[in-house]
């Protein structure tokens, strides 16, 4: 079979075509779509490539056995970086041999094992979280958050130690760029690579684990396939691919978010959209392919192209993505989107084994890090944002990301500035709205849950109980989050923002001149935050509705979305005074330009924290402060 050095076509342009904004790809990616959707190109190694933009045509390549990956080894075939392929690496394989492999490495990934790696990798994400918030106020998301997370997931997928962290991440730094590193250097990690693993399977025959070389391992040696040499190069490809993607769009999907509060808003109303909000950015930021070429075993008709045999064919997965016959306004990121279909982790034989499992990493990552900082701001202009030069999954891009408040909450926001000129705190029950939000929804809840109220009844007596016998305000919370033992956090969210629209109807839910004085601070351009010692589901649906930009709240624990019972953290009298000092502290702005609001003795001190505190209502403690500090007053909440 003959290689066709495509003379006779006129390259459009050279892949990787370096972008010009971090976040979209190059303008001739689209232009191509448009006009000349299977057109002639040139590979960043010289060598000449077909290039496939339209979705239809994508899935057609990445599944059709006319196009080999296997026949990348003939002589003369193309390659997309100077690296020599792994003949022994799933990537590289044609079925049936990759058929065979692939449901051997399929244990590793089913289900129900990464339901089980969920518990995990939430406790790594509060880990990484907990030294962020103690760090310097900004930094590199990638280098902090993103890639110690997918790190440490995939090397707990492995079997392999995470001390070997800075190992892995030069190595995958080189053996995925296309043109940054001289030949010698990605040749050099790819064998240092392949050493490590073919050590690994030595130590792990003799301290086996439960994990994908120890199972991959012991089919070895008890069935004779696969082969060590298949073993390396599976774990190989899972350590890269499996890490380099989760970066990749763990960081675009934030920097996406901020860019879009639109959506953001709408995630903060709604947390459960969070697995939606991932399909969003795994379409937009997901893995180029930049390395997934194939070669055509026959003449084959694309698009009605035909591509001559033994013709490379780089079937552009993040070009597909954005096919506007597939997806309207393909460009917008929109989180309830109604076409799903999804070919960023591939399509055919070589779906990405592990799409599982980044799904799981991505939502648990995202929705971690903006529960944990609500004020996120990008901390240079989106056009500064540093890309990886030409990597081959995508374009994998660190960001600075400021720091936060120390008590946040389930509600991401951030659209103001990084340095807003004031912040306006507002405390909710009986200060923003007329009800006390925790008892109404645990009514409500108990009511959705299909128990009788009497549940209601006796729980609120024995709160009431705990009250009136001198208990710590902080351990009545803890009783009343106790209550919620083994519900589940979407199911909570539904019926928050059922409960929200209830009240809502009944009439007079907002106190007015308190939503007034809000809105004013809104008009002049301050930062709202709710400042509240309820939760997520009772506070989402009250913050959309008034345009609130975060939410400290109470922070009950959750494993699996699933909650524990035990609250995480309080937001009751100092632990309010204590996020408001912490916020105005690390982003520099003076007390004296910001307001709270606050209607009991336990808001004194979040009152005293700044420089104009507000009363709401007649509570004979903050009067007494009031009138002793002319401090303004509003009126409270009338009797219901």
């Amino acid at each position: 079979m003959g290689y066709r050095a495509m003379s006779e076509h006129i390259p459009r342009f050279t892949y990787p075509t370096k972008r010009t904004d971090p976040l979209v790809p190059p303008d001739v990616y689209a232009q191509a779509q448009r006009e000349e959707p299977v057109c002639p190109i040139t590979l960043a190694t010289g060598d000449p490539a077909w290039f496939v933009a339209r979705h239809e045509d994508v899935r057609t390549a990445l599944s059709d056995r006319r196009f080999s990956r296997e026949a990348l080894f003939r002589p003369g075939a193309a390659r997309a970086q100077v690296v020599e392929p792994d003949p022994d690496s799933m990537l590289t394989m044609d079925p049936p041999r990759h058929t065979r492999l692939r449901k051997l490495a399929n244990r590793a990934f089913s289900p129900q094992r990464v339901e089980r790696l969920r518990p995990y990798v939430e406790q790594v994400a509060a880990d990484l979280l907990d030294a962020m918030e103690a760090g310097p106020p900004a930094g590199d998301l990638a280098e902090v958050y993103a890639r110690p997370l997918a790190l440490r997931v995939i090397c707990r997928t492995l079997g392999v130690p995470f001390e070997d962290y800075d190992r892995f991440g030069a190595w995958s730094d080189r053996f995925m760029s296309l043109t940054k590193y001289p030949p010698e250097e990605i040749n050099q990690a790819s064998q240092d690579m392949r050493e490590y693993f073919a050590q690994l399977i030595g130590l792990r025959r003799a301290e086996p684990g439960d994990d994908l070389i120890s199972a991959l391992v012991q089919i070895h040696d008890e069935e004779g396939e696969p082969s060590e040499a298949e073993i390396v190069g599976l774990g190989t490809l899972v350590l890269i691919a499996g890490h380099d993607t989760t970066v990749t769009v763990l960081c675009g999907g934030t920097a996406t978010l901020l860019g879009n509060p639109d959506q953001l808003a709408l995630l903060r109303a709604n947390p459960a959209l969070f697995p939606d909000a991932v399909e969003e950015v795994v379409r937009l930021n997901g893995p180029g392919g930049g390395t997934a070429i194939r070669i055509t075993t026959s003449d084959v008709n694309l698009g009605g192209t035909v591509i001559p045999e033994g013709s490379a064919v780089l079937a552009s997965v993040g070009t597909a993505s954005r096919d506007p016959e597939v997806y309207p306004e393909p460009d917008r990121y929109l989180i309830q989107r109604e076409n799903r279909t999804q070919v960023a982790f591939g399509h055919g034989p070589h779906f990405c084994i592990g799409a599982g499992l980044a799904r799981v990493e991505l939502a648990i990552g995202m929705r971690a890090l903006f529960d944990r900082f609500p004020l996120l701001r990008l901390a240079v202009p989106p056009e500064q944002l540093r890309w990886k030069d030409f990597a081959a999954l995508g374009d994998g891009k660190s960001f600075p990301s400021p720091g936060a408040d120390r008590a946040m909450s389930a509600h991401p926001a951030g659209l103001r500035p990084a340095h807003p000129p004031a912040v306006a705190f507002f405390d909710v029950d009986e200060t923003l709205i007329s009800v006390n939000s925790m008892s109404g929804f645990l009514r409500h809840h108990v009511r959705a849950s299909g128990r009788p109220l009497s549940v209601f009844d006796e729980a609120v007596r024995g709160l009431r109980a705990l009250a009136q016998g001198g208990a710590p305000r902080a351990d009545v919370a803890r009783a009343y989050y106790r209550l919620y033992e083994g519900s589940d956090d979407r199911e909570l969210a539904a019926q928050g923002r059922a409960w929200f629209a209830a009240e809502l109807r009944s009439g007079a839910l907002f106190l007015t001149e308190s939503v007034a004085a809000l809105r004013e601070h809104r008009r002049r351009g301050d930062t709202v935050v709710l400042v509240s010692g309820s939760f997520a589901p009772c506070l989402d649906p009250i913050a959309e509705q008034v345009g609130a930009d975060a939410v400290f709240c109470a922070r009950p624990e959750t494993v699996g979305g699933v909650h524990t019972g035990r609250l995480g953290a309080a937001m009751i009298g100092e632990e309010k005074a204590h996020a408001v000092r912490t916020l105005l502290r690390e982003r520099g702005i003076p007390r004296g330009r910001c307001h709270a609001y606050g209607d009991h003795a336990t808001d004194l001190e979040m009152l005293r924290a700044v420089g104009h505190p507000v009363v709401v209502g007649a509570d004979p403690v903050l009067v007494r402060h009031a009138e002793a500090g002319e401090w303004r007053r509003l009126p409270g909440a009338p009797p219901r």
